[in-house]
């Protein structure tokens, strides 16, 4: 009978075993498996998507900016040479497109190395303020009715694809700027609008927009109404300019 006993303390004390064993077993391969899924999430930049956005936008804004200085130069005559506002507006849309290539291209070719270099480093910062920069020179070179790029010299939108690719260029750039403010200072510009009231973000959404009328208003003002290049001055246009002029000088002020 002891003999038994102990046979069946054995044979449990095995069973045991061999469950504690094939539990651990699950948990390392489970553990195992993740682990790569986990290391390649921790290598993936939170700004890639703003990143591809800006790469897909700079892309259609640079072949849009080639096709409105290849049809501005073609009503001009051939001894011209291109205008400073031309070669800004081409060389600002590809240096965008040639910088947002490359940190893609660093990030997919090698994760290790873009989040040991550039991954919420200084050097990132300075490159999302460039991104920043020539995205606003940019859109104030195209959409600038005295150059007739995207814009006419009335203010209507003559190159739809240019007009809207180049704003989607410096909102994506904005964008990425926002969000490195926010993963890597720890200082989200949203949380702090909301956290001074409503009534704050009301009136900071009223200044980016007085600004935005009071430079639109101002190129269309000296595109049509400047007297030292317009012999025929149109008085509605260039009074409803003025007013907007005025108008986002006292939005921003206010």
């Amino acid at each position: 009978m002891n003999e038994l006993n102990s046979v069946t303390s054995a044979s449990r004390t095995s069973n045991g075993s061999n469950n504690d064993a094939y539990s651990t077993s699950i948990a390392s391969a489970t553990t195992s498996s993740t682990r790569p899924r986990a290391l390649v999430a921790s290598l993936k930049s939170p700004r890639r998507v703003w990143y591809c956005a800006l790469f897909i936008s700079s892309l259609i804004a640079m072949g849009s900016t080639f096709e409105a200085v290849k049809m501005q130069r073609r009503y001009t005559a051939p001894t011209i040479p291109p205008t400073p506002t031309q070669q800004w507006s081409v060389a600002s849309i590809t240096i965008t497109f040639l910088l947002t290539f490359l940190t893609l291209s660093l990030q997919m070719a090698s994760p290790a190395k873009a989040t040991k270099y550039l991954h919420g480093t200084k050097l990132e910062l300075g490159l999302i303020l460039l991104l920043s920069g020539f995205t606003c020179s940019s859109v104030g070179t195209a959409t600038n009715p005295a150059s007739g790029m995207a814009v006419n010299a009335s203010g209507g939108v003559s190159f739809g694809n240019l007009f809207y690719s180049t704003w989607a260029s410096f909102i994506s750039a904005m964008g990425a700027l926002l969000s490195f403010l926010r993963t890597e200072r720890g200082f989200d510009v949203s949380s702090e609008l909301s956290s001074r009231g409503n009534r704050f973000r009301s009136w900071a959404i009223l200044i980016v927009v007085e600004l935005i009328v009071m430079g639109s208003s101002a190129s269309c003002y000296d595109a049509k109404c400047d007297e030292l290049y317009n012999d025929i001055r149109p008085v509605k246009y260039c009074r409803r300019a003025a007013f907007g002029v005025s108008a986002g000088c006292i939005g921003c002020v206010a």
